[in-house]
Parts: C-alpha cells; sequence; structure tokens
C-alpha cells in the first residue's frame, strides 16, 4: 500500500485526498483503517471518510459520537481548517441551517402536487397526528405471526428463551 501523503494527530493516516466535486460537496480522504473510524466501510485496505470528520476526530481524539455532526463555522464546507469545525448536535446543526429557511412557491406547488397525487392514488391518508403512507394491509395470520415473533423476542431479551 502507498505510503501516508501525510498523518493527522492520533495517527490517522491519509493515503489520498479528494477534492470537492459536482456529485460531492464536500472533501473527503482515503485513510488507513482506524479505531476511531470503527463503523466505517473498509474499502480493500482504507476508508473513504470526510476530510472534516478526519480532522475533527485528530482534535478531539475520538470518533464522531452517534447523533453528533461536524458543522464548518463560515458554512463554506470546502474549509476543512480545524479551527473551522466544531461537533454539535445534529438537531442544533438543524437549527443553524434550517431556522429561517423559506420554500419557494415553486416548491411549495411541487409538494403540494405530489401529496395530492399520493391521496388520489391511495398510497398516502391525512391524519390528524401527521401524515401515514398506506402500504399492504396484513392478514390476521401474518399479524398473528408477528405477534408470535415479537413475544419470543421479548422472552429471549428476558432470559426465558422459548
Amino acid at each position: 500500500m502507498k505510503n501516508p501523503i501525510y498523518i493527522l494527530p492520533h495517527g490517522i493516516e491519509v493515503i489520498s485526498e479528494y477534492p470537492v466535486t459536482s456529485l460531492n460537496r464536500y472533501a473527503r480522504v482515503l485513510i488507513r483503517p482506524h479505531r476511531f473510524f470503527g463503523n466505517t466501510k473498509i474499502h480493500g485496505k482504507a476508508c473513504l471518510v470526510r476530510k472534516s470528520h478526519a480532522v475533527i476526530a485528530s482534535v478531539i481524539g475520538h470518533g464522531i459520537p452517534k447523533g453528533f455532526h461536524v458543522h464548518h463555522k463560515d458554512h463554506d464546507g470546502t474549509n476543512d481548517a480545524p479551527e473551522n469545525l466544531e461537533l454539535i448536535t445534529s438537531a442544533d446543526h438543524n437549527r443553524k441551517h434550517k431556522t429561517g429557511s423559506v420554500k419557494s412557491q415553486a416548491s411549495k406547488s411541487k409538494v403540494s402536487e405530489t401529496l395530492k397525487m399520493l391521496y388520489r392514488e391511495g398510497k398516502m391518508n391525512p391524519t390528524s397526528n401527521g401524515l401515514h403512507f398506506l402500504g399492504k394491509k396484513h392478514t390476521p395470520e401474518s399479524k398473528e405471526k408477528i405477534r408470535q415473533a415479537q413475544l419470543r423476542a421479548h422472552e429471549r431479551k428476558r432470559g426465558n428463551i422459548r
């Protein structure tokens, strides 16, 4: 395998860099498998991760916890300087980017037309507590099989394996 082009703190070895493209708006890096990225798919002998994720992990000394996002303070996804990155909850990230956002009239019309079509075709039904897709209905027999499987799973959890 190639020698790393650089090594980040905590031994994160970067083998290649991939710039922003029209298909991917964040720079990515190919790294050797590392304990901070245990859930990342390994391609051959390397992992492909966002550069910002590798940089922030090297700064904080651990992987990105579930439910957290890497936020670019200046809103420039190409600026992966450590001082421009912060680790925030997904809820906070949504607030930073979606609060006050306004959809265009064309976008609202498109959503409205799509919903109307789904209602007409019976694939979606407005209810008092939100919208629910209407899929294939279970037969009484399949409902009973599902109930039995859930009971067995519950018993296994409690240690009363049947």
